[in-house]
């Protein structure tokens, strides 16, 4: 079995990052590019591909506003402001339609979130080929002048919490994959949009700085994700099952046992916050969430030691979760 992307990065492009300019040793969301001694730069990557990240049959304006969300959901990890990005596309075969319309989709899709978040494209590429389509975005945003919020940064006995609820997108993609016909209509509705059209969490990101104590969004699953956060810390988790805040939809699916407890803490596309904050600002988190109107969960705590640990309600550990989504 070949390496994942995360052993790759460790593997092949770690060694060529330069902490010095900014890279965070490639540990973060993104990363941090000094521009004179006020002001910085948070820049960050993403890619989405047909067949891995989006199946190509869906609305294309959602598929463009899903690739910039993504990445606005890493400078909301970073507390940054949005800004600029880049575009790389490199079109595959079209599936519905003329390129032509195919395109005009996926710019009505961009400009829609443009004015929404207040980013504009600055360049870029486009190439065509006999591939799968693949989106790329580099996002460039303003830091707070106060500083980001990075990965390494809890402390023991901090809490854990996460924005939203957890599970839904992978709830949304099994019933896209495998419908069901007992949940109500509007259930459906919500699980695929969560699926298809993520909610980057920027102004609550933007009002953790000086608060959180770290932070990352979580893309490939709460226990994967949690686990870069503990690494990076050098500290544990222990995460409450009871705790995690969940959907109607996602509720009823693990009632049928239609999806098992691991799909919701592994299944990934989640782009909600996930960060830690110590106990004596309880108030002050609660506070921000009301003000930004996202609802916020503390669903844990750091503790010494390593890896992340998730209790039942009896506080026994529930074994066999398994790991996140793997970008192979």
């Amino acid at each position: 079995m070949g390496l994942d992307e995360f052993d790759r990065i460790k593997k092949y492009f770690r060694p060529l990052a330069s902490i010095e300019r900014g890279s965070l040793n490639l540990l973060d969301d993104a990363a941090v590019l000094p521009v004179d001694d006020a002001s910085k730069i948070v820049i960050s990557t993403d890619a989405l591909v047909e067949g891995i990240h989006f199946f190509g049959e869906e609305e294309v304006d959602l598929i463009a506003q899903k690739s910039l969300r993504t990445n606005l959901s890493d400078m909301a990890a970073m507390g940054a402001t949005p800004w600029v990005y880049t575009l790389s596309l490199s079109l595959g075969p079209v599936i519905k339609g003329t390129l032509d319309q195919w395109l005009t989709s996926f710019v009505k899709g961009l400009k829609k979130d443009q004015d929404k978040y207040d980013v504009g494209l600055v360049g870029g590429d486009t190439v065509t080929g006999s591939g799968p389509t693949m989106i790329s975005i580099t996002i460039l945003g303003r830091a707070d002048p106060r500083g980001v919020i990075t990965r390494n940064g809890a402390s023991v006995y901090d809490d854990i919490y996460v924005s939203g609820t957890i599970g839904d997108s992978a709830a949304g993609l099994k019933i896209i994959k495998e419908p069901v016909n007992y949940l109500a209509d509007s259930d459906q509705l919500y699980l695929k949009c969560r699926y298809y059209l993520p909610n980057p969490r920027v102004k609550l990101g933007q009002a953790l700085v000086g608060i959180a104590s770290a932070a990352m969004d979580i893309s490939d699953g709460l226990i994967q994700d949690l686990g870069h956060l503990c690494s990076a810390s050098s500290l544990g988790a222990i995460v409450n099952w009871p705790m995690l805040p969940l959907s109607k939809g996602v509720e009823q699916l693990l009632h049928k046992k239609t999806i098992p407890t691991s799909l919701i803490v592994n299944g990934g596309d989640d782009y909600e916050l996930l960060f830690t904050a110590p106990k004596r600002l309880r108030t002050k988190v609660e506070a921000i969430a009301k003000a930004s109107d996202v609802v916020v969960t503390r669903i844990g705590h750091m503790i010494n030691g390593s890896g992340v640990s998730l209790l039942d309600k009896t506080d026994r550990l529930i074994n066999s979760i398994g790991t996140g989504f793997k970008h192979d």
